[in-house]
């Protein structure tokens, strides 16, 4: 299809005509061929093979173009870091230091699939849920949801997508963010880490690339960042 558009364009604009794919290299890293004869072959050879000029991939985090360079290194020349916006306005202060709630609140942020580690976050609110401490998903469920038991969250992930000013006030709430992310998220960007570290919220996650970066960069800030 964008090949047709691409050759008809010119005859309704002088403007380039750009396609851009989100999160297509993250479901690259899952590919694999059906047949085992090429399963073990097809996938390095293409990481091996250079983009073609026209095509550019786009980082929106630090430290994925260092992360995808160590597994492909012709595809390394290909990509550019634009990192993520984070709006100042939506993030109120952190809470004064040393303060204890009466309740603590463990948050996961968006999209609730298990690639994202919502298995290991609801087996964790089974397992610790209580009177003092609980355990909410802040955004859309996934398809896979209806697969977990979701017994120990006091906030169920939603059925359709939460509004903006509704996910951040929920996020204003919550006293730890959890993700237990796979290692694809090596080579993607998460906007849910984005919030937690603009929410100034501790953060307890598997270490990666990116936030061995950020980690770098906010040194000296008052982000918390802590790897599991």
């Amino acid at each position: 299809l964008y090949a047709v558009l691409r050759r008809t364009w010119p005859r309704f604009s002088p403007a380039p005509l750009h396609m851009i794919l989100h999160n297509h290299l993250a479901a690259a890293m899952e590919w694999r061929s059906r047949n085992p004869f090429y399963r073990a072959f097809d996938f390095l050879a293409v990481l091996q093979r250079p983009l073609p000029p026209r095509l550019r991939l786009i980082a929106l985090e630090l430290g994925i173009s260092d992360a995808i360079a160590e597994i492909a290194p012709a595809i390394a020349a290909s990509v550019e870091t634009l990192e993520h916006p984070v709006l100042v306005s939506e993030w109120g202060e952190a809470p004064p230091e040393g303060s204890v709630p009466a309740v603590l609140r463990i948050g996961f942020l968006g999209h609730s699939s298990i690639d994202k580690g919502f298995g290991l976050f609801t087996g964790l609110a089974r397992e610790c849920h209580g009177p003092a401490l609980e355990f909410h998903a802040i955004g859309l469920a996934s398809s896979e949801v209806h697969t977990l038991d979701l017994s120990g969250l006091s906030r169920m992930p939603a059925a359709t997508s939460v509004p903006r000013d509704d996910y951040v006030a929920a996020l204003a709430e919550i006293d730890l963010v959890c993700l237990p992310l796979s290692r694809n998220y090596q080579y993607v960007a998460s906007g849910s880490i984005i919030d937690a570290i603009a929410a100034l919220k501790p953060l307890v996650c598997v270490r990666n690339r990116s936030l061995d970066r950020k980690s770098t960069r906010l040194n000296s800030s008052h982000a918390n960042i802590s790897y599991a």
